[in-house]
C-alpha cells in the first residue's frame, strides 16, 4: 500500500484461525534497541 512501505508488522499464529499482532514498528527504528538486543 503506498505510503506504508516502511511499516513492519510482527505477529504470531498460535493456530490457523488466529493471528496475534505483537508489534507494529516503523522500519527506520533501531530494532536492536526496540527489542533490547545488544548490538553486534
Amino acid at each position: 500500500m503506498p505510503g506504508f512501505e516502511e511499516i513492519q508488522i510482527y505477529y504470531v499464529r498460535p493456530n490457523t484461525e488466529v493471528i496475534r499482532i505483537v508489534r507494529i514498528l516503523h522500519g527506520r527504528r533501531d530494532l536492536n534497541k526496540v527489542f533490547d538486543r545488544p548490538e553486534k
